[in-house]
């Protein structure tokens, strides 16, 4: 009898990997090719391809999904913030990012921001800075007669023979003839002034306020 020797089968794997890129299966003289987690076997049955994370379910991303040296990293579309998990976005108020803009107050809707103004200033035709109102323009800030812009606020004043009353905007007439008037005989109020007047036999002088007496003796040479 003559003996031959066996020869062992030989693992077709051990051969150049079995001609597979990454992971090589073999049952006997068949070989499987297979890519590790993350990667996705192509058509020709041995390469692999590296499979884009967020190619599947968005990468577990919310809004956005983005790879980031082999991780993913989620992003959120403008007028959104990342929560703390990371992945999910939540709503952000744009009046709490510098205000919306707006130089004052802000208001706030899911579509956009409204500026508006304090009271006494008044929004401009940019729509987001306000600027101080002049308080006599409206309604003469409140005053009977004079209103002077001073300090920021509405000061109210008379016209000449008038008084401020107490309420800082209403005007009062003064009654000249109470005061220390030029007048010789008579003093007689009137609005925001007064006039003098003689009594019978004397006449108003030129000045408005002196008596001269009617009669007027000649004087003999």
């Amino acid at each position: 009898m003559i003996l031959f020797p066996v020869i062992p089968e030989i693992d077709p794997c051990t051969v150049g990997n079995g001609g597979c890129s990454q992971v090589c299966r073999s049952n006997g003289d068949a070989v499987r090719c297979e890519c590790r987690e993350g990667y996705t076997l192509l058509e020709d049955g041995t390469s692999c391809e590296k499979i884009d994370p967020c190619s599947v379910e968005n990468g577990g991303c919310d809004q956005i999904c983005r790879v980031v040296e082999d991780v993913v990293s989620c992003e959120c579309r403008e007028g959104y913030a990342l929560k703390s998990d990371g992945r999910t976005c939540k709503k952000v108020d744009p009046c709490s990012i510098g205000n919306g803009g707006c130089e004052q107050i802000c208001l706030s809707s899911d579509v956009s921001v409204v500026c508006g103004c304090r009271e006494g200033y008044t929004l401009q035709k940019d729509r987001t800075t306000c600027k101080k109102v002049d308080p006599c323009s409206v309604l003469n800030g409140g005053c009977e007669h004079v209103c002077t812009w001073i300090h920021d606020s509405a000061q109210c004043s008379c016209h000449p023979g008038y008084a401020l009353v107490k309420d800082l905007k209403s005007c009062r007439d003064v009654d000249e003839c109470e005061e220390n008037v030029p007048c010789d005989h008579i003093c007689r109020n009137t609005p925001g002034s007064y006039e003098c007047a003689c009594k019978s036999g004397y006449e108003l002088g030129a000045d408005k306020a002196t008596c001269y007496s009617e009669y007027q003796p000649s004087l003999c040479a």
